[in-house]
Formats: structure tokens, C-alpha cells, sequence
């Protein structure tokens, strides 16, 4: 287990590497772990529950996140990121899947070729 380091002290992290976080409407937290998982906190800082990351092949990183509150799910979605493929993915809060993962146009790799549609 690693901590979150963040003002007023660490934070127990069940993951191995925290890359990034969102708030969704309710004030949950969702923080993804680079190995495949997401995990919600409460406003405490409380650990609320976990869901896995729709990228779970042995290369993906599940890096970035972003809240949705206009998506398909009930009380919004999340649009998660892959960065060894440049691919995003929207789930419902639940970790479903709802549409393919799609190009997010923006390579992390500086030889890759932008994709514009």
C-alpha cells in the first residue's frame, strides 16, 4: 500500500502508482492507478470503493480522467485515458463500458502523428 501525499498528510492509496483524479457531481474523488485500477474517495478522503479500468491489457496505463456530467450513465460518466495506445474510453461509474475506446487525437509519444477527424 502507498500513500497519497497531499496537504494535512498522506492518504493510504491501494494502489501502486496515482496519476490522476476528478470530482464527480456527488464530491466523490476518482483517482486512477497507472496498473488498471480507479478509485473513489469520499470528500474525508475515505476509500469508497474501486472499479477496474476498462484498459487492462499487460502494456496499458490508465493515466488521465475526466468527469462527465452529460454522459449515458446515471449521475454522470468518466472518460479515462490510455497512454501506451493514445486511446480514451467512457465508463459509467459502475466500470461499464459503453462505447469502444476511440482515439484521443493527442499522441505521448512526440514521433506519433496527431490524429485530427
Amino acid at each position: 500500500m502507498q500513500n497519497l501525499a497531499i496537504i494535512g498528510g498522506p492518504v493510504p492509496f491501494d494502489g501502486i502508482w496515482a496519476v490522476d483524479i476528478t470530482e464527480d457531481a456527488s464530491g466523490f474523488l476518482w483517482v486512477t492507478a497507472a496498473e488498471g485500477t480507479i478509485f473513489a474517495y469520499t470528500k474525508e478522503l475515505e476509500l469508497a470503493g474501486s472499479i477496474p479500468s476498462p484498459f487492462q491489457a499487460g502494456d496499458d496505463e490508465t493515466t488521465g480522467i475526466a468527469y462527465n456530467p452529460r454522459g449515458d450513465g446515471i449521475g454522470g460518466t468518466l472518460f479515462v485515458y490510455n497512454a501506451p495506445t493514445n486511446e480514451v474510453a467512457e465508463i459509467d461509474l459502475s466500470g461499464a463500458l459503453l462505447a469502444p475506446p476511440f482515439p484521443s487525437g493527442v499522441p505521448s509519444d512526440p514521433e506519433d502523428e496527431a490524429y485530427v477527424s
